[in-house]
């Protein structure tokens, strides 16, 4: 868990070693001051980034020249915002005097929200030569809040329990105190230990969730699969009963839907009941096809099927039972009457030619009827 977080500690460390050692960065704080040139740089990016929160520039005492964070600007000496400054300022002295300008520190501070990452190093350019005198130097310095969001990716990372910072450990954690760079106390981290087997009951419970979530979406797919094949199924079923019971052209019944409708008015016990039927055959009506074309033969068709609604005005079945045969049909007491006056209604309704386009093609009607009691 100790080492977990130093990494931490140390990333921001090499962080603020790197952004120090930039000719850019040596001339906006030595040679010409430039606060916005700051901001832009180091600033915005406290503000949005996950690497640190808060960017610092003092020089050799501590007294910030630029200071921002996500709670807005900072002013006055960093000792007032972090604890344990000076003893990484003498820290960092020491680390100069041994390794040069490219020296950097970094450990735990406390902050008014907590407990922090912070790290400081000597500004200066790529060349690793400070022109300046030790008291004139300009330091950057990092901070990163420790907070529960960046404890979880620690414990991510390294597969460790979520850690916590409180005050005291309780019995049934394990922890250690975190110390400023001055020795001082400023938090406990505490976790609770993983027990035999935790780890590896940790991972056989993810494997397990992936297999029963690979499960569950095969499941789906399956029963989704058969449903659509049982929806599939009944619409085809759907067609395939109209299909074999109504004319696709005129959308009447057929003949074999006339035939069942006729089983459906054979009465099951003793009664009776009359029906009546006429067939109609179109004399000429395929001639007409063959010489005036189909197109002119749908509309001739259109115009027959106009007559014979006409004439059974809703008081009979009409159906199609061939490419040029049609009949009507009626059940009741006075079928046969009002069938052969229907009859009579078609053979006036085409005693004159028809009028298609710029056609007038005759058509002839021969009618066969018939009635019966059962």
């Amino acid at each position: 868990m100790s080492a977990a977080l130093n990494s931490f500690v140390t990333s921001l460390g090499e962080s603020v070693a790197d952004e120090a050692t930039w000719t850019e960065a040596y001339i906006n704080t030595y040679v010409s001051f430039n606060p916005a040139w700051l901001d832009g740089t180091w600033g915005s990016t406290a503000r949005t980034s996950d690497n640190y929160d808060t960017a610092i520039v003092t020089d050799a005492k501590g007294e910030v020249l630029f200071g921002e964070g996500r709670g807005g600007a900072i002013t006055g000496n960093i000792a007032d915002h972090f604890s344990g400054t000076k003893a990484l300022l003498d820290g960092l002295q020491s680390q100069i005097e041994q390794i040069g300008t490219d020296a950097q520190v970094a450990g735990y501070a406390q902050d008014d929200r907590g407990v922090a990452g912070l790290a400081a190093s000597v500004i200066h350019s790529t060349t690793g030569r400070v022109t300046t005198p030790g008291e004139d130097r300009r330091i950057l310095w990092f901070a990163r809040q420790i907070d529960d969001a960046m404890l979880q990716q620690i414990a991510y990372r390294f597969q460790i329990p979520v850690p916590r910072i409180m005050p005291d450990i309780t019995p049934v954690e394990d922890g250690f105190a975190l110390a400023d760079a001055g020795g001082a106390e400023i938090g406990t981290l505490t976790w609770e230990p993983l027990r035999p087997g935790d780890t590896a009951f940790r991972h056989a419970a993810s494997v397990a969730s992936l297999v029963l979530l690979v499960i569950g979406c095969l499941v789906f797919a399956v029963l989704y699969s058969f449903r659509r094949s049982v929806e599939r199924r009944a619409e085809a079923d759907e067609r395939d009963w109209i299909n074999s019971r109504y004319d696709e052209e005129t959308g009447l019944i057929n003949r074999f839907g006339l035939e069942e409708g006729f089983r459906r008015l054979v009465p099951k016990k003793s009664s009776e009941v009359n029906i009546a039927v006429a067939y109609i055959g179109l004399e000429g009506f395929r001639d007409a096809v063959a010489t005036y074309g189909e197109e002119t033969g749908a509309m001739l068709l259109d115009s027959l099927f106009e007559i014979m609604e006409k004439a059974i005005d809703g008081q009979a079945e009409l159906a199609r039972t061939n490419a040029d045969e049609f009949s009507i049909s009626r059940s009741g007491d006075e079928a046969g009457i009002l069938v052969r006056h229907m009859a009579r209604k078609l053979l006036e309704g085409v005693s004159a030619p028809l009028a298609v386009q710029s056609w007038r093609i005759k058509i002839g009607l021969s009618i066969g009827l018939a009635e019966a009691r059962s």
